[in-house]
């Protein structure tokens, strides 16, 4: 039998909604970043590349020229205020600035990104995105930071994108019987309030139980199974049209 998802690679979003709801998958739903954390990481990324490309570059210089050209490319001075143009773009200076001072290059040196590499759970291939690649120039670990949509640690740690990138990221650091967590990985996003939220996690946390949740929810969606929530308790963009509980 040809699976549901042939043909189709599954982004981080797409994954995170068929977890959300199955309805909202298969209707088309996407879990997309708010557009302050999708411009946030965009000029974290952009920086970032600049500076390995570069060591000698000053990171505020590049953050600015990046903030700029990302917030234009948005089209945002069309459909806002000059005023409320500039203060996004100051507070998108503040936030990603904020990300290098949790992680300084002082302490930190960047080694890659941003880049996406594909893994595959049964017969689907998941694309998953990393922000960056740093090492640790203490004990030479390897840091990997990432964006996230949710908040709470406990969500974090258990997010699927969260334990595939740990799974597939720890065999690229060579073993060390000194260090107690091979990969190390620091989820960044944002609050609704515009603040940026900061959480940490390493394979210590990786969890054979979700990986094989992980293996049995794909198998699903490549059987073109529903399971729709009863009463649903998301308000989405396809309320009016979802029929839940019917049998598909």
């Amino acid at each position: 039998m040809i699976p549901a998802t042939a043909g189709e690679i599954l982004t981080e979003n797409r994954l995170r909604a068929f977890v959300r709801c199955s309805e909202f998958y298969h209707l088309g739903g996407n879990l997309e970043e708010s557009s302050l954390q999708e411009v946030v990481r965009s000029v974290y990324e952009n920086t970032l590349a600049s500076i390995i490309r570069r060591p000698d570059l000053d990171p505020l210089h590049v953050m600015n020229k990046a903030a700029y050209r990302l917030i234009k490319a948005t089209g945002m001075q069309d459909t806002h205020m000059q005023s409320q143009v500039t203060e996004f773009h100051r507070h998108t200076l503040l936030i990603a600035n904020e990300i290098f001072t949790t992680l300084p290059l002082a302490h930190y040196t960047p080694v890659f990104g941003p880049f996406t590499y594909i893994t595959r759970v049964s017969k689907t291939p998941i694309e998953l995105r990393i922000s960056g690649l740093l090492r640790s120039k203490k004990n030479k670990a390897l840091h990997v930071v990432s964006f996230s949509p949710y908040r709470e640690q406990h969500s974090v740690n258990n997010d699927p994108i969260t334990q595939l990138k740990l799974t597939t990221l720890k065999h690229a650091v060579p073993p060390h019987n000194n260090r107690k967590a091979d990969c190390r990985m620091h989820s960044f996003g944002t609050y609704n309030t515009g603040t940026l939220f900061y959480r940490f996690t390493d394979t210590s946390h990786r969890n054979p139980e979700i990986l094989k949740q992980i293996t049995t929810m794909v198998r699903i969606m490549e059987q073109g199974f529903r399971y729709p929530i009863t009463p649903c308790p998301h308000n989405c963009k396809f309320k009016e049209i979802c029929q839940i509980g019917e049998k598909k």
